[in-house]
């Protein structure tokens, strides 16, 4: 059984170890344990066999807290939310995120000819764009270049909300540092594009 909590006073020096863990591999920027200290209400903690189980994605500006549990859905401020039943390209909406890093990959000279049947394109930007896709507004998202404490809320959130969550070589792990999130229905179209 998971547990999810606050964080409290006697989990920050755990905090501040798995934090400068990934400083020391300059991932993330490390952190004090003043500077953990003084923000200790800013942190959950999801506990089990060392696997996401929970995730939450606040955006403050547009009022929407996204959660999700392993196993118990995914919601936004506490209604419900799913991916939408669109199955074809044609009416599909396309997020990208990182569009000046697409040149990096073989399919990048192919990704305007293979953007054009989608109904539409949108780029809001990394967390909020996969949100769109776990809410239905959206059925396919990918990010070029990523981190996996980026990941980590999002892809249990996408998944519970009913969608495919893989990274570029087409494995479900947010350690890829790129990512897809997409309605099963168009997830092998999006598998092929990639793999080009």
């Amino acid at each position: 059984m998971a547990t999810i909590r606050r964080a409290e006073l006697n989990d920050i020096p755990a905090l501040q170890e798995m934090i400068n863990h990934y400083a020391a591999q300059q991932i993330m920027l490390p952190r004090t344990l003043t500077d953990l200290y003084e923000c200790v209400r800013e942190f959950l903690v999801a506990e089990q066999d060392g696997e996401v189980v929970a995730g939450v994605a606040h955006f403050a500006g547009r009022g929407e807290t996204y959660f999700a549990a392993r196993g118990s859905g995914a919601f936004c401020n506490d209604i419900p939310i799913r991916i939408s039943s669109i199955q074809s390209i044609s009416e599909a909406v396309l997020c990208l995120t990182g569009i000046n890093s697409f040149h990096k990959y073989s399919f990048s000279g192919e990704l305007l000819s293979w953007i054009k049947p989608f109904w539409s394109v949108r780029c809001f930007g990394g967390c909020l764009d996969a949100m769109m896709v776990a809410r239905g507004d959206a059925e396919v998202w990918i990010e070029t270049i990523v981190k996996p404490w980026d990941l980590a809320a999002p892809k249990i959130i996408i998944e519970e909300a009913g969608a495919q969550f893989f990274d570029f070589s087409g494995k479900s792990t947010i350690s890829g540092g790129n990512a897809v999130a997409c309605v099963p229905a168009l997830a092998d179209d999006v598998r092929r594009f990639l793999s080009r």
